[in-house]
């Protein structure tokens, strides 16, 4: 039940951490947000998007109930910006930020759903088996991909927070203590 309760943890920490650095981003102007910002994925906007994706991604192999886009060909050839690049496909998923932070929000919330439902197996540690971007089978323990997720969303938040530094944005707080002292620890 420890692990269970680890992970219900990590889902809320990363939703919140979500929240914070959407906040933190919507004080940019729209071309700020979608210009080149020295980012894996171009802009912040690209990398918040990439964020999203791999959300769905990882939580339509945990949950085959989960339906999400076809979205494998993200991660195709290519997935990282260019310097020179005027624009990334990252971009292109949704162009409206507004639109993109409540797809952000709605993947966030049907994570925790998940977690915190009896979809999840009751073994955290059983094998979860899914297909790669690129077709091929795989399996890992369901409590390591959600983790992994969850560890994947926070790099990229780092990113996002260099990105909104060089634009003269200070960096939000977002350490997991900080989620932790300000809510209701009874419920986390």
């Amino acid at each position: 039940m420890e692990l269970l309760h680890h992970i219900q943890r990590m889902a809320r920490y990363n939703q919140w951490a979500n929240a914070v650095i959407l906040d933190a981003a919507a004080t940019l102007s729209e071309t700020d947000l979608k210009s080149h910002a020295s980012q894996p994925f171009r802009s912040i906007h690209g990398t918040i998007t990439h964020i999203l994706l791999a959300q769905k991604l990882w939580l339509s192999r945990a949950n085959p109930e989960y339906k999400c886009d076809d979205i494998g060909h993200f991660w195709a050839n290519g997935q990282y910006a260019k310097p020179e690049d005027e624009s990334s496909q990252w971009e292109k998923y949704e162009t409206d930020p507004a639109k993109l932070g409540a797809m952000l929000r709605a993947s966030d919330q049907a994570i925790i759903d998940f977690v915190c439902s009896s979809k999840l197996p009751a073994n955290p540690t059983s094998a979860m088996t899914y297909k790669t971007t690129d077709g091929a089978e795989k399996s890992s323990p369901y409590d390591v991909s959600l983790l992994h997720l969850f560890n994947h969303s926070t790099h990229h938040r780092g990113q996002i927070t260099v990105g909104l530094i060089g634009r003269g944005i200070p960096p939000p707080e977002m350490d997991m203590i900080y989620w932790y002292r300000s809510h209701d620890q009874s419920k986390q």
